[in-house]
């Protein structure tokens, strides 16, 4: 009989972990899924700005346009571009 109850609490508390990770996962896509589609927009000089504190550069297509960020300092070893 003790051991009943102790498989049947052993397997509420799995049950409870699955829960809550299945929870995070699912809270973790959504937040994910809207910073794909929904970028912040901003001037590129102001994007310039708040990106050299935190140690990134612009990374620029052939053209010079802006296509990303990369680790200030990288340059041609980085990607060649």
């Amino acid at each position: 009989m003790m051991r009943d109850a102790s498989s049947r609490r052993q397997s509420a508390h799995v049950l409870l972990w699955v829960v809550v990770v299945l929870g995070v996962l699912a809270i973790f896509t959504s937040l994910q899924r809207r910073m794909i589609y929904y970028p912040t927009v901003a001037q590129e000089g102001e994007l310039l700005e708040a990106a050299a504190p935190l140690g990134m550069t612009a990374w620029r297509d052939g053209s010079g346009g802006l296509i990303g960020w990369r680790p200030a300092g990288q340059g041609e070893a980085f990607g060649g571009r």
